[in-house]
């Protein structure tokens, strides 16, 4: 695990301080499970990373917001009308906003969307690239918060304790996002 995730193997085991190979394969699965949990919570992708939209219709105002952030680009945005015939809209007719912390895309000066009759369900589709490139360009705060989860986790193998005063680790762990810059839902 080099740089394909977040967090590498190496970093989590200097983290737990765990020396030895044979909890390898359970880190490994924490890490995914504390990255994927982290990127919900912000509605965030860290690595670069394509997504798709999918909408019944055009919005009735001149923008639309994606679920997931930061925004690189638009790949496309294609309609398809009730016959079947699928065109993608040109890029002259819309603005790419990436600099914003939910990105948009927003019809240009004196453009409207399409007034096609369009098909009933997932009649417009819209690929993106999301994330913040290269693992070393994640938020350290967000390598933190993850960090964090996967020492509880692998701390606490079980869905309660027992016999001690807790606190809910997710709260530390969304204080750290929320510093990042995050849209936590608490």
């Amino acid at each position: 695990m080099s740089d394909t995730n977040v967090v590498t193997l190496v970093e989590a085991k200097e983290h737990l301080r765990v020396d030895v190979v044979d909890d390898d394969t359970y880190i490994t699965g924490l890490i995914l499970g504390a990255v994927a949990y982290c990127e919900e919570r912000m509605k965030q992708c860290f690595l670069t990373t394509t997504v798709t939209k999918y909408l019944d219709r055009f919005p009735g105002c001149n923008y639309i917001e994606f679920d997931k952030s930061p925004l690189i680009s638009v790949v496309y945005v294609k309609y398809t009308d009730y016959l079947g015939v699928v065109t993608t809209l040109p890029t002259t007719e819309y603005v790419v906003d990436t600099h914003s912390f939910v990105g948009k895309i927003v019809l240009a000066y004196g453009k409207s969307w399409p007034t096609t009759t369009l098909t009933t369900v997932n009649a417009i589709e819209i690929q993106t690239t999301a994330g913040y490139g290269a693992a070393a360009a994640v938020p350290q705060m967000i390598k933190q918060a993850i960090l964090l989860l996967i020492g509880h986790w692998y701390a606490n193998r079980e869905a309660v304790l027992i016999g001690t005063i807790s606190k809910k680790i997710e709260m530390a762990v969304d204080d750290l996002l929320g510093l990042a810059g995050a849209r936590v839902n608490v």
